[in-house]
């Protein structure tokens, strides 16, 4: 790309053009209030930067309280945090900028502090070899449908909130990375041992978000 492209408009989809192809990566500042509602914090590192940018990805919004991948990062855990994150695309819009929430669940990757006591959910029973994480549950059938719905959900709370999209978290050894590696996935059942039952969890909560964002999309 040429430099004098980067403040020039970009097309992202159908629905959204972005004013320039600066983009703010998704960060986990960990400013929320400890309920991982959206806090004055929040709001105020946003504001100052989306009247620069084309694109603003809010990183690390956790789906359930055991997805939470470190104190202080956002929720859109439950219906009750719809008011805040609305708040946010608000100031992101009124800087000029499109607004993405990227949603994470941490897997092993966390421990009964951040996850607020609910379980520690990941593909086999793996103890992470570093991080102040907990012995882990290996997720039933039942725990993967509970999670795939769980980011169904997060997705329409994040419509309903004003987001222009969402992004699926699958780095920094979280939940998605979890299940693709042969480390931490023993799994013997259709979600471990090849590399297709290993992406399997991946492609499903992939393709059920997508489904979710166009039966759900404003307009």
């Amino acid at each position: 790309m040429k430099i004098d492209q980067i403040f020039s408009p970009y097309q992202l989809n159908k629905r959204v053009t972005l004013r320039n192809r600066l983009v703010l990566a998704p960060l986990n500042i960990q400013s929320s209030l400890f309920d991982g509602s959206v806090s004055l914090n929040n709001l105020n590192f946003h504001k100052a930067r989306a009247k620069y940018v084309g694109l603003d990805i809010i990183g690390s919004a956790y789906i359930s309280d055991s997805a939470n991948t470190a104190y202080g990062a956002i929720s859109v855990a439950d219906d009750s945090k719809i008011d805040g994150l609305k708040k946010l695309a608000t100031v992101i819009h009124q800087g000029g900028s499109k607004a993405i929430l990227q949603l994470v669940h941490a897997g092993r990757m966390t421990n009964s502090y951040a996850s607020k006591g609910a379980p520690v959910l990941t593909p086999s029973e793996v103890k992470a070899a570093h991080g102040d994480v907990d012995l882990p549950k290996a997720m039933t059938k039942t725990d993967i449908e509970t999670v795939i719905k769980q980011f169904e959900t997060a997705t329409i709370r994040a419509i309903k909130a004003g987001f222009d999209g969402v992004e699926l978290h699958g780095a920094n050894t979280f939940l998605f990375q979890q299940f693709m590696s042969p480390l931490s996935n023993l799994r013997t059942d259709e979600y471990g041992g090849s590399l297709e039952n290993r992406i399997r969890f991946c492609a499903e909560t992939a393709k059920r978000v997508l489904d979710t964002a166009h039966a759900h999309k404003p307009g």
